[in-house]
């Protein structure tokens, strides 16, 4: 724990010490006045409420939301401007659909994202899992492109979930062009890929100029060899005669793991998926002295490998362009490869139990680590007690803790 606790702590004084970024952009207040400022890219996966800037680097962190501030971004990176549209909030999640196949939709003032800029815009907002387009047309009136999911009932009396697709329509109605198939929203998705290159086509076959203010991004895919140096302890607990504990000391051996891990393309990269497997062996011998044991020394041996299955998520802080720091959960799976087992024995090899380790056996890690270049990494992790045997009146803990090297081949 002691291990644990140094790791995390250290961590944490990192985070305080981390660099705050602000990235160059602008904001318009309300009285329509445009200001250069440094604004903190959060890189919102949700369409935000307010955000922080400052008019020098040294300068004042003010905040701006919907009372002050019409319209902010930062340069080559994004643009939110603040709108008072109809939006339908309905839920789409199959448990919360609702029968009602209209929109019901509600006058709120919020910060859109801009997709596309031109003749007429293109606008995103997010929040959870609700994901609304909004258009502008000719007349500047802003209006959402309606997509809905709701159920209906068969003639068998079964519920089954039916799509409102009027934004296929609203599309052909305010975005024909001669070029344009005719069917060409036939198969049109409704999210942020598809709509912008719909988008996108409508202005080069209009031969009218627009500017792409969303950047699309993806998820970052990471394939990383991972050996590690394990400092493992093994331990029976006699509950009917502590005196009959045995504790085996503390052995470094060694390990060696594969990890898939999926950086998720929002809040700039800050959070992230993985699995691992990854091979473990531990075998350890050792003596204590017995005065009810015939020869009195008491020897004990113990052999674990097994294939650990460990997945989890991983939050990541940005030090700066090249570094960055993270903590780590994860959820860990053994399962035992070849004969794994506890044994005690007297001096003349008399064996006097023997205690086989076999099934899935689980528990939890805790780590922290250092990333550089996206290449390089050091990882402490902690684990939570593992039994490897239990039953009413024995069980075998196995502890680890482990420094873990990496490198990503991607």
């Amino acid at each position: 724990m002691r291990i644990a606790s140094i790791v995390l702590f250290v961590s944490m004084m990192m985070v305080s010490n981390a660099q705050i970024r602000f990235e160059s952009g602008y904001v318009i207040q309300t009285d329509g006045i445009s200001v250069e400022c440094l604004i903190r890219n959060m890189d919102w996966k949700d369409n935000p409420l307010e955000f922080e800037y400052k008019l020098s680097e040294n300068g004042e962190i003010k905040n701006g939301d919907l009372k002050n501030i019409n319209e902010f971004g930062i340069y080559e990176g994004f643009k939110y401007v603040k709108k008072t549209v109809d939006i339908d909030r309905a839920s789409d999640i199959v448990s919360e659909l609702s029968v009602d196949r209209q929109p019901s939709f509600q006058q709120e003032t919020l910060f859109l994202k801009v997709l596309i800029e031109g003749e007429t815009n293109l606008y995103a907002y997010s929040n959870g899992n609700l994901r609304r387009y909004f258009y502008k047309t000719s007349d500047n009136d802003i209006k959402q492109l309606i997509y809905k999911r709701y159920l209906i009932t068969n003639e068998k009396g079964e519920q089954k979930i039916a799509k409102n697709e009027q934004y296929k329509n609203q599309l052909k109605a305010n975005f024909s062009c001669k070029s344009l198939d005719a069917d060409r929203t036939r198969n049109l998705n409704y999210n942020s890929n598809s709509l912008i290159q719909y988008f996108k086509e409508y202005y080069q076959c209009k031969s009218s100029d627009f500017v792409q203010i969303e950047v699309q991004k993806k998820s970052e895919f990471n394939l990383t060899l991972r050996p590690r140096l394990n400092m493992t302890a093994l331990k029976l607990l006699n509950y009917a005669n502590k005196n009959e504990d045995v504790a085996m000391g503390s052995k470094a051996n060694f390990g060696i793991g594969l990890e898939f891990e999926l950086v998720f393309p929002f809040n700039k990269g800050k959070w992230a998926v993985f699995a691992e497997p990854t091979f473990h062996a531990y075998k350890a011998d050792g003596s204590d002295e017995r005065s009810n044991i015939s020869g009195g020394i008491l020897n004990y041996h113990a052999k674990y490998s097994a294939l650990e299955l460990g997945v989890g998520g991983r939050h990541y802080m940005l030090l700066n362009n090249d570094s960055k720091i993270y903590l780590g959960f994860s959820y860990l799976m053994d399962f035992g490869l070849g004969k794994n087992f506890y044994e005690e024995t007297r001096t003349d090899g008399t064996s006097l139990r023997k205690i086989d380790i076999d099934g899935v056996k689980d528990n939890f890690g805790l780590s922290a680590g250092y990333k550089f270049m996206n290449k390089f990494s050091l990882e402490f992790r902690f684990e939570t007690k593992k039994k490897l045997f239990y039953s009413s009146s024995r069980d075998i803990d196995y502890n680890s803790y482990s420094a873990i090297l990496g490198y990503n081949f991607l």
